[in-house]
């Protein structure tokens, strides 16, 4: 592997672009970069550097993207970046990023923020409080802890959240509910208890983003359909869903949440959610992805269901359903025929269920 010519910051030091992506680096970032004072975007994502990020990037004061994803990088976010006051696209995923974010971390132009898959931990309570024009924080598959912070409500233009596979726990906030912008939430995979909050949104129709920053916006990954995809795009544009699946939630589903016509995934899986399923889901009317699988959900499939035109999956096995399944019209006559039964028809199944509530409800 080559390495990166150490004295590159002295060469080019009037460098504004600097993108050198899946080259087959490798060692420590030169800390000369630090020296290219007029430096606006960093991108050197897709290779195998090592070691630590840059402490003295912060004197690059113009830099606006900064892209080192999918390295070897091993440590702690630099304090000095909270004061990076152009940053704008900070993508730091697939690395071995440790520790706790820094407290009060918020460059105050921060659009895109992308911390996937490190082994960040603690509570994210004093970082990126007063990034005010955040449009996507993914900050799935880490060791988070602790609650979502009272103070997301004010990201008024965020669109994007992604806090999947942590340890967070603590009641969904409904101070999500005043975030209009929002496309899709990803919770799942984490210990939140409480109720759904009846007046979570997630809204559809043209993209939040910027056209400035639409060559920017990274893949992110969704599952739906019983599967993991990476969406990217105009696709991550024009798409929207919810997953709040493996959690401990509780209560009844929201008929409210039946208004949300737009969203094209909806996952409620593996919950402690009981009661009926509301009859609303049939207005639900872009729906391809719908699973309420693993919870103690009873009486009847809604009938109404049926009226799902772009319904692809469905599923509601693992719970305490009974009746007949709805007729096999329209999308239902679509499924296969194993799979409409086990719709219904789950109480044979429900010793395993029942030492998986058990632990979880």
């Amino acid at each position: 592997m080559d390495t990166f010519q150490m004295g590159i910051g002295a060469s080019f030091s009037m460098l504004l672009i600097l993108k050198m992506p899946r080259s087959g680096f490798s060692g420590r970032i030169p800390s000369s970069l630090c020296k290219i004072s007029f430096l606006q975007v960093l991108q050197l994502d897709g290779n195998q550097f090592t070691g630590s990020i840059l402490d003295n990037l912060y004197k690059c004061s113009y830099l606006e993207i900064l892209d080192v994803s999918d390295n070897h990088l091993s440590c702690r976010i630099p304090r000095s970046m909270g004061n990076m006051s152009s940053l704008q696209v900070l993508d730091l995923s697939r690395n071995n990023i440790f520790g706790s974010l820094p407290s009060h971390f918020n460059p105050s132009s921060l659009v895109l923020v992308y911390l996937s898959y490190n082994r960040l931990q603690g509570s994210i309570k004093n970082a990126f409080y007063g990034c005010s024009k955040l449009i996507t924080l993914d900050l799935s598959h880490n060791f988070l802890t602790g609650t979502i912070p009272e103070w997301i409500c004010s990201l008024s233009w965020l669109g994007y959240l992604f806090l999947n596979h942590n340890n967070l726990e603590g009641e969904i906030p409904k101070h999500l509910c005043n975030l209009y912008q929002l496309r899709w939430i990803e919770l799942s995979h984490n210990n939140f208890s409480g109720h759904i909050v009846p007046c979570l949104r997630c809204t559809g129709g043209s993209s939040v983003i910027d056209p400035e920053y639409e060559g920017e916006q990274q893949a992110l990954v969704f599952s739906t359909k019983w599967m993991t995809y990476s969406y990217q795009g105009n696709v991550l544009m024009l798409f929207s869903g919810i997953d709040l699946s493996h959690n401990k939630l509780s209560g009844e589903i929201p008929p409210e949440i039946g208004a949300l016509s737009m969203i094209q995934a909806l996952n409620l899986s593996h919950n402690c959610l009981i009661g009926p399923i509301p009859s609303t889901f049939s207005n639900l009317s872009e729906i391809e992805s719908l699973d309420l699988s693993c919870n103690n959900l009873d009486e009847k499939i809604p009938p109404q269901l049926t009226q799902l035109n772009s319904l692809a999956v469905f599923s509601v096995a693992h719970n305490d359903l009974f009746g007949s399944t709805p007729k096999r019209v329209a999308q239902f006559a679509t499924f296969d025929e194993s799979a409409i039964l086990s719709f219904v028809d789950c109480h044979y199944q429900r010793v395993a269920m029942q030492q998986y509530h058990h632990h979880h409800c």
